[in-house]
């Protein structure tokens, strides 16, 4: 493998010799459970920004040796093809993630984006420069060799899909997950070279929309879509190991149209932090205003998040600001207090728009004339027959 000239600069030629003691093996294939008492690093998009990817690796590898406590860095997708393309540095990008996770192992731990599945599953991610469309995938494909190709075909194959904290937070490249049941489920997703023989398949699923959200390509930009009814089911199914899901943070949506039960608007600046969602969006792309390196300890208290400017870091952390966030949750999941809340005419409404089934259809005859004490029980029935494919949406 070609030495890293990031990593060289900031470590210099022996960075493998000053890493290689930090390297951590976390169990799971898909989800990375992070256990231990720790602080962990994030950041998303970057698009190949290589300042941003230096400034951010700087400060991490400085605590990484500094602190007794262990340090884990998350990489939220979309690591490689410029936004802007003046100089597709994807190649030291590449370089640089390939080195880190051979030494560090899973102390860095890289997320899969829609941008790293374009190089195993398509579709190829393509740019308008100057009136000429580009096919980046292709682009920086030709930038390697044979061999790189290879490494980069299994790295990609092989990257995780979450992260997951013991004090409840996710990590994820976009979301939410839709159609999951477990987190469990999602550890067993398995690549598949046919995943967009039906693109608009795959992007129900929870593989593929962890990857490119809940999503509607328009005139002049794409649209992502959060609401409530989506969020509540994604952190409920991801609560299901014992620790409860509360706050999602996600990247992707930085350049998209945001859509929420309340409100429509273009981009992220950074940072966007939706309460009623539970959930930050974070970007570290070279289009973003502010480009935030995040942080937090998995031992504070809950909600504690910071954020750092990352276009402010010259290179000495004791001299690095961070805006502290105060996130409060609230428990808006509770299986209880859902089937409490719900009447059965609400619960057959929501049948039928997650099935997608007409009012006259058969099941939805027989759902009304159930008996209010057999109803959920006929529910239950009509999902492990099969009747019923999606996810229980209550």
């Amino acid at each position: 493998m070609v030495q890293s000239a990031i990593l060289t600069e900031l470590l210099g030629e022996n960075y493998e010799g000053k890493l290689s003691k930090y390297k951590k093996t976390l169990g799971g294939r898909k989800v990375k459970l992070i256990s231990e008492l720790s602080s962990v690093y994030v950041v998303a998009d970057l698009h190949s920004d290589v300042d941003c990817l230096k400034k951010s690796l700087d400060f991490y590898f400085k605590e990484l040796m500094d602190e007794e406590r262990p340090i884990y860095f998350v990489a939220a997708g979309d690591l490689f093809d410029p936004l802007t393309i003046k100089e597709d540095k994807s190649k030291d990008v590449f370089d640089c993630v390939i080195e880190m996770k051979r030494i560090l192992g899973d102390s860095a731990i890289f997320l899969e984006g829609d941008h790293e599945h374009a190089y195993i599953a398509g579709p190829a991610i393509e740019k308008t420069v100057d009136g000429v469309r580009i096919n980046q995938t292709k682009e920086f494909k030709k930038k390697l060799s044979e061999e790189e190709i290879d490494i980069l075909f299994d790295f990609v194959k092989n990257m995780p899909l979450l992260v997951k904290t013991v004090n409840g937070y996710l990590i994820s490249h976009s979301g939410p997950a839709l159609n999951v049941k477990s987190i469990e489920e999602i550890d067993k997703i398995s690549y598949n070279c046919d995943d967009y023989d039906n693109a608009d398949e795959f992007l129900k699923t929870p593989y593929g929309s962890l990857i490119w959200g809940v999503v509607e390509y328009v005139k002049g930009g794409r649209k992502n879509y959060y609401f409530k009814e989506d969020m509540k089911n994604f952190l409920k199914a991801l609560s299901s190991d014992g620790i409860e899901a509360k706050l999602s943070i996600q990247g992707h949506s930085g350049n998209a149209y945001i859509v929420t039960e309340n409100a429509e608007y273009f981009g992220i600046d950074g940072r966007e932090y939706l309460p009623d969602l539970n959930l930050l969006l974070l970007a570290t792309a070279e289009t973003q205003k502010t480009k935030y390196l995040l942080s937090f300890d998995v031992d504070a208290p809950f909600g504690e998040i910071y954020l750092g400017d990352l276009d402010k870091y010259n290179y000495d952390k004791t001299k690095f600001k961070w805006k502290t966030l105060k996130i409060k949750y609230e428990n808006k999941i509770s299986e209880k207090q859902t089937k409490k809340e719900l009447s059965k005419k609400e619960k057959i409404e929501m049948i039928i728009k997650s099935e997608n089934l007409d009012r006259e259809d058969r099941f939805v005859e027989i759902l009304e004339k159930t008996p209010d004490d057999k109803f959920d029980e006929k529910i239950d029935e009509y999902y492990k027959k099969g009747f019923f494919t999606g996810t229980k949406p209550y």
